[in-house]
């Protein structure tokens, strides 16, 4: 796990050597093992690393037998130990035992279609100095991220937007249809930033740009539709299959240099990633978070299933004094406004792994793929999934004010489901909504920022590409229906796990926020402070007689509103830091 950044120009001037190293000083965070930068005229990479694998060998970026191809990677190819036998078998030179180093070899044997052949997690720009040519490239389904921005002159490219935001003449204009985002859906679209000429790399895309500026953005992955049981065969194979495709997703992913962990919260997902991991890796270490609130902690589940399988298991507790004492460092860190509360204790988590380990596994995918969402559930799919679901609806209300939503204008959510998609159920089209946009926006980005500000690597099995396209090849109802989410998932575990995992509900890894909000505290103060401050007043970007209104309807506990406070408590902490500036903190 790494940070990259570059410059490009295309308009023939020297690069800009200091802005590539210092967009590249900004990700130290992602990799505090060593810094390295390659300069071609007009072309400059930067690489931060994190060393999991090769540490003597590994460093980046990564040279070709020739020094024609020069790549900067973050991510785990997690099939490069195959991949390098094939490609030796076919004359490559293989000079690191680097994951990524392959990269550059299946480029050299097909430059128009390489990316399809990467498994694992990445995001990459890899240079092509013949053809003078830049390529970025993202994993399948969006586990890394990769931002860029360009104009008439040159392309910059980042991990993150704040490394982009370092270098002179960046345009600091917020993006209110990003804003939006993090109103209605906790966290922005997967597509663009919180800056307004900043965009993200689509998941599964690869853009290739030109000596002369031109660009091509193509998709190069789509999941396979799901077929009918007709033709699906017997669920009993196909939940065999699951476990067999997991298992080896699993194995590659423990592949490192040091010990590898895995998040255990107790629930049926990270449980089935221990059952196999520790297969592979006796005394396997895993962590878990335990909420101190009636309803929130799931230590019990964790601790039977690390007993079961014999992990060595260690505890945190995360209370409202513990998350407030965090939440300056990370609103400090966090260089994108994210809604999603869930942040502070994978982050708290993620800390306290890193003392122990350099990568974890962890179980998100699996409710995407499985269906385990509870928004799946309701007995009215079009409807109730709709209006329960964190990416749809306006969940806020009248909230934004009237300059808000003149700055937004009339903009509205692309389509973002693929043609075959649109054809087909509703659970379908809900399922590939998942993971198309939830997935991506909220779950990936929360795990690749609260891991990467701590150092840590988080690697997804359940997004590997084999273990992928099974699942969403299946049936859709052998997978979900009216009453419950994850039926093959159930099925195929039902030997391994403890039945209380197996038949718990699912509660999902989140913060007691309306209680919080309601108990006198550090916490609730937190929140207060800013919200109703002078500054935020000034700032004119909510109704402040609503947002007054939302906060006495919760005192009173006549309706429960934290999650809206929350959203907003984040949003003016954001623009406290990166808008108005480090110097003015947190301050009132």
């Amino acid at each position: 796990m790494c940070g990259i950044a570059g410059e490009w120009r295309f308009d023939g001037a020297p690069v800009d050597r200091r802005a590539v190293r210092e967009m590249t000083r900004r990700l130290a965070h992602r990799g505090p093992d060593g810094a390295g930068f390659h300069f071609d005229g007009t072309l400059g990479l930067g690489h931060r690393r994190l060393a999991v694998i090769d540490a003597a060998g590994g460093a980046q970026p990564l040279s070709n037998e020739d020094a024609s191809l020069w790549l900067v990677c973050n991510g785990h190819v997690d099939d490069a130990r195959e991949q390098g036998v094939r490609l030796a078998g076919r004359g490559h030179s293989l000079r690191t035992g680097s994951d990524c180093e392959v990269i550059l070899h299946l480029y050299e044997d097909d430059p128009l279609r390489f990316v399809e052949r990467i498994g694992g997690m990445f995001a990459f720009a890899l240079w092509d100095a013949r053809r003078r040519r830049l390529v970025l490239a993202r994993d399948p389904f969006g586990i890394k991220p990769l931002y860029y921005v360009r104009d008439a002159r040159r392309l910059r490219f980042a991990s993150e937007p704040g490394a982009l935001a370092a270098a002179p003449g960046f345009d600091r204009r917020v993006d209110p249809r990003a804003l939006a985002d993090c109103l209605t859906r906790l966290a922005i679209d997967d597509t663009r930033s919180i800056w307004r000429d900043v965009r993200r790399l689509p998941a599964a895309h690869v853009l290739v740009v030109e000596a002369d500026g031109a660009s091509t953005l193509r998709r190069y992955h789509e999941p396979p539709p799901a077929r009918t049981p007709a033709r699906a065969g017997r669920p009993a194979d196909a939940a065999r299959t699951l476990v067999r495709r997991l298992d080896a997703s699993v194995e590659r992913c423990l592949r490192a240099d040091g010990p590898v962990g895995v998040f255990l919260s107790g629930g049926l997902d990270s449980s089935a990633v221990v059952a196999l991991a520790s297969r592979h890796c006796p005394g396997l270490p895993t962590f878990s978070a335990r909420i101190a609130a009636p309803g929130f902690d799931e230590g019990p589940f964790a601790r039977l299933v690390a007993q079961r399988f014999r992990t060595t298991h260690h505890e945190i507790s995360i209370d409202a004094t513990t998350a407030a004492r965090a939440l300056p460092a990370l609103f400090e860190d966090l260089d994108e406004p994210f809604a999603d509360a869930s942040v502070v204790p994978t982050h708290l988590l993620a800390r306290f792994a890193r003392g122990h380990v350099k990568a974890v596994l962890g179980g998100e995918g699996l409710d995407e793929l499985h269906g385990g969402n509870f928004w799946h559930r309701r007995l009215d799919l079009a409807a109730d999934a709709l209006a329960a679901w964190p990416g749809a609806g306006t969940p806020l209300g009248g909230l934004p004010s009237a300059a808000f939503r003149r700055r937004l204008g009339a903009w509205q959510p692309a389509a973002s489901l693929p043609p075959h998609a649109r054809l087909a159920s509703r659970r379908e089209r809900r399922l590939s909504d998942d993971l198309r946009r939830y997935l991506p926006a909220d779950l990936l980005h929360k795990c690749d920022r609260a891991g990467m500000l701590a150092g840590l690597e988080i690697r997804v099995p359940a997004l590997s590409r084999p273990f992928a396209d099974h699942a969403t090849g299946l049936p859709v109802a052998w997978r979900v229906d009216r009453h419950s989410g994850k039926k093959l998932l159930r099925r195929a575990f039902a030997a391994l796990l403890p039945p209380p995992v197996l038949t718990r509900r699912k509660r999902g890894f989140a913060l007691p926020i309306d209680a919080w909000l309601w108990q006198p505290g550090p916490f609730r103060d937190q929140v207060a402070d800013l919200l109703f401050s002078p500054r935020c007043r000034q700032r004119g970007l909510f109704r402040q007689r609503y947002v007054q209104r939302l906060w006495d309807e919760h005192a009173r506990l006549r309706a429960l509103h934290g999650y809206r406070l929350w959203a907003l408590f984040v949003i003016e902490a954001w623009h406290r830091r990166h808008v108005d500036g480090p110097a003015t903190g947190h301050a009132a």
